[in-house]
């Protein structure tokens, strides 16, 4: 399967890459995270998450009993129109939570990810996991919230 921009080639490389530095330096607050979602979140909720976090629920065996999708790699769902207007109909308030870390908070302002600012600018923190200088924050998006502009 092609994405057109991020092939599943693409996305092993890239996940070999991650999972090599995650070893060492954040391994230990994505699977506090895993953990905490596998036992916290519904299975049908939709989360928005970062590549190493989607592969590890996925490997986890956490997906939703309703679609077989449980969680969006957040590129996707803002660069990919599938996704992003397919899935989320271009809409933040679509996503249930987000697990927002270092990476996708610097992505968010750099690649103007304009979809994935909303979710974040209408989230509130329900948990962080830190290890050393790393850390991987889940936040429950706010149906009711007004719309804002802009990433944290």
């Amino acid at each position: 399967s092609d994405l057109g921009w991020f092939s599943l080639r693409d996305a092993s490389i890239y996940q070999y890459q991650y999972r090599a530095m995650f070893r060492t330096q954040a391994a230990q607050s994505y699977l506090d995270a895993r953990d905490w979602i596998q036992a916290n979140i519904a299975p049908d909720a939709l989360l928005l998450v970062d590549s190493p976090l989607w592969v590890d629920l996925r490997e986890a065996g956490w997906e939703s009993r309703a679609t077989g999708e449980d969680s969006y790699f957040y590129w996707a769902a803002d660069r990919d129109p599938a996704i992003r207007t397919g899935v989320f109909g271009n809409d933040w308030s679509t996503a249930d939570y987000i697990v927002l870390t270092p990476g996708m908070q610097s992505d968010i302002r750099a690649a103007n990810m304009t979809l994935i600012a909303e979710v974040v600018d209408n989230a509130t923190p329900v948990r962080e996991f830190r290890s050393q200088d790393y850390w991987v924050r889940i936040m429950a998006v706010q149906k009711n919230a007004p719309a804002s502009a802009g990433a944290r």
